[in-house]
């Protein structure tokens, strides 16, 4: 359940740092932005997971992969909804060219036409689904074909010339966003690994199972180890479970050591419950287990006994 939390949780972080980088990118086109994005995205999010859990100054590269795996996920999405786009403008095109209707074409028919006219996005396109005819710069598509008459550069990683520069504002508003994420990161992936363990936390009742279930095993491991031998006067002679309740007995050698009476409630108990309560036993307790503790003399006559749960470990 850990594994899956985290992952579930590294999905909003990489998800809003992907989007951060395809915003920056907004003017470049084709599978090679994809691939950056994604993989500047998921640079960023394992350098900000790493610098999170680092102890000391030291990076923990620990759930590098659960990041790099949630980025993954978000770039198949991206290029499978790209690829749904692609069909659904793959219909039948008509436009206009210096005054005369034309058609009907493929996109790229269309696109490859347009764009030799110096003056394409005050063209009007239309095709089944529209209900009137529309700009050619109102189609998305369209507008980020790179133009045939242009130097051929490359569209992995160059934007378009005369939208090279950035204003001030937008390196202000592209820094602030940048912040952001990076706040994201961390807030993001702890909502989501918490919101998934609260989904998938178990019901009372299963947590109730499990304790049961824990109990009767360290009964099976415990009892062939018996009797044992605590120190010169303490043996532990028995261990049962019982529902919710691991009862443990013990004898206290009183042939050979004076036991005052009422020392098992009076003194034991203040220590067996301070230790018990410290002690990875804790865990169990606030599941609802309890533990009793039966003491006996060499004669199996009763020493006193007591209960240690949430109760005892509250006070």
């Amino acid at each position: 359940m850990g594994d899956l939390a985290d992952f579930l949780g590294a999905l909003i972080p990489t998800f809003l740092i992907s989007r951060l980088f395809i915003w920056l990118t907004k003017r470049w086109s084709g599978i090679g932005r994809l691939a950056f994005v994604h993989l500047a995205s998921a640079a960023v999010a394992c350098v900000v997971s790493a610098l999170g859990h680092g102890n000391g100054g030291q990076l923990d590269w620990t759930y590098s992969h659960v990041y790099v795996g949630a980025q993954f996920v978000w770039f198949v999405a991206e290029v499978f909804h790209g690829r749904r786009k692609l069909e659904n403008i793959a219909d039948e095109w008509y436009y206009t060219k210096l005054g005369k209707q034309l058609g009907p074409s493929s996109f790229t028919q269309m696109a490859t036409e347009l764009r030799t006219l110096p003056n394409w996005q005050d063209a009007y396109v239309w095709r089944s689904g529209f209900g009137n005819w529309v700009r050619a710069d109102s189609i998305p598509e369209l507008t980020r074909l790179p133009s045939p008459l242009a130097k051929r550069r490359s569209q992995w990683l160059l934007p378009e010339p005369a939208n090279s520069k950035w204003s001030l504002r937008s390196k202000l508003v592209g820094a602030a966003s940048f912040l952001v994420v990076l706040v994201a990161v961390a807030v993001g992936n702890s909502i989501g690994r918490e919101g998934v363990r609260y989904i998938m936390k178990p019901s009372q009742q299963q947590r109730e199972q499990a304790s049961i279930e824990g109990l009767l095993k360290a009964e099976q491991e415990l009892k062939p180890t018996l009797p044992k031998k605590l120190n010169d006067w303490t043996t532990m002679t028995e261990v049962r479970a019982q529902g919710k309740t691991l009862i443990y007995t013990y004898q206290l050698d009183d042939a050979n050591y004076v036991i005052p009476e009422g020392h098992v409630n009076a003194v034991m108990q203040k220590e067996v419950t301070k230790s018990a309560c410290a002690s990875e036993m804790i865990k169990a307790i606030r599941d609802g287990v309890r533990f009793r503790y039966t003491y006996q003399d060499t004669k199996r006559a009763s020493l006193g006994s007591f209960e240690v749960g949430l109760a005892e470990c509250s006070s």
